[in-house]
C-alpha cells in the first residue's frame, strides 16, 4: 500500500493513500455496536469494497458504516440504540484473503459520512472530533437520545440516480421503495463507486454542524477504549486479560 502525502490526525503516516475510514485492530468475532442511535438503512456485502457492511442513518446528515464484518445482527429498518450490538467482526472482503496467512491483525473498519462525504472522526489540533468524549473513543454508558431526521434532498437523489451510467444500476436504486433506504443506497454508490455516475449531486437539503455524539464501536465488556500504535496511548486505557483495547489506524481524508 502506497503512502505519499497521506497523514493521520496526529500528523504521522499511520495510514495510506485513498483510505477513507478508521481501522480498529480487534480479535475475530468481536461484538460491534452502534456508535449512536439510528436506523439501519443498508446491509450489503461487496467483496471488492469492504466485505459485509452495516450502514446506519443517525440523522442530522450523519451516516456510519461498519465494514469487514463476519455476521450482521440487524436488518434493514431496525432502530438501534447507542451501544446496541449490530454485528460480529471478521475479515471479510478483498483485504482478508490477501493477508492470509495473517500478517496483519484482523480489523473492523469504521466510516463516518457527513453530508455525503466521509470525514475523519478524530480531530487534528484546532479541530473538533466527532467522538463524544474527545479524541479517544470510549464505550457507551447510555443508549442516547435520537438525533433529528436526515433531511434528504429527494429531487437531488433522483438526479443522482439518473446520472448513473448503467441502466441496471438506475433500475436497482429506483426499485427500493423506502425513500430513506434509497437515499443511503445512493450515498453508498456515490462514495464507493463514484465513477459509476456522470455527476455527484449533494444529497442533503441543508448544512449540518456535525453532531459530536459518536462513541466506541465495541461493547464495554470487551473494550475499555482505543489506543494508537507506536504512539502515545489513549488516556485511561488499560488492557487486561478480559478486555481488549482496540487500535485505530487513522484514515486519509
Amino acid at each position: 500500500m502506497r503512502v505519499t502525502n497521506a497523514r493521520d490526525f496526529l500528523g504521522t503516516q499511520l495510514t495510506y493513500d485513498s483510505h477513507n475510514g478508521t481501522d480498529f485492530a480487534v480479535p475475530l468475532g468481536t461484538v460491534v455496536v452502534a456508535a449512536a442511535p439510528g436506523v439501519v438503512r443498508r446491509v450489503s456485502s461487496e467483496f471488492n469494497r469492504g466485505g459485509l457492511k452495516v450502514f446506519i442513518d443517525h440523522g442530522a446528515g450523519l451516516v456510519t458504516s461498519s465494514n469487514h464484518l463476519g455476521r450482521s445482527m440487524v436488518a434493514v429498518g431496525d432502530r438501534v440504540a447507542r451501544g446496541q450490538p449490530i454485528a460480529l467482526s471478521a475479515y471479510s472482503g478483498l483485504d482478508g484473503p490477501q493477508h492470509l496467512p495473517l500478517r496483519r491483525a484482523p480489523r473492523a473498519l469504521q466510516r463516518l459520512a457527513r453530508r455525503r462525504e466521509y470525514v475523519d472522526p478524530f480531530a487534528a489540533p484546532g479541530e473538533t472530533p466527532s467522538w463524544r468524549a474527545g479524541n479517544w473513543p470510549v464505550p457507551s454508558r447510555d443508549a442516547g437520545a435520537a438525533l433529528p431526521a436526515s433531511d434528504w434532498d429527494h429531487p437531488a437523489i433522483e438526479r443522482a440516480i439518473e446520472a448513473a451510467w448503467a441502466p441496471e444500476l438506475r433500475a436497482g436504486l429506483r426499485a427500493l421503495s423506502d425513500p430513506d433506504e434509497r437515499a443511503v443506497a445512493v450515498l453508498f454508490q456515490q462514495n464507493y463507486y463514484p465513477t459509476r455516475f456522470r455527476e455527484l449531486p449533494r444529497l442533503y437539503g441543508a448544512e449540518h454542524p456535525g453532531p459530536r455524539g459518536s462513541t466506541c464501536r465495541f461493547a464495554r465488556r470487551t473494550s475499555t477504549g482505543s489506543g494508537f500504535p507506536r504512539r502515545r496511548a489513549a488516556p485511561a486505557v488499560t488492557p487486561s486479560a478480559s478486555r481488549v483495547a482496540s487500535t485505530p489506524c487513522p484514515p486519509l481524508l
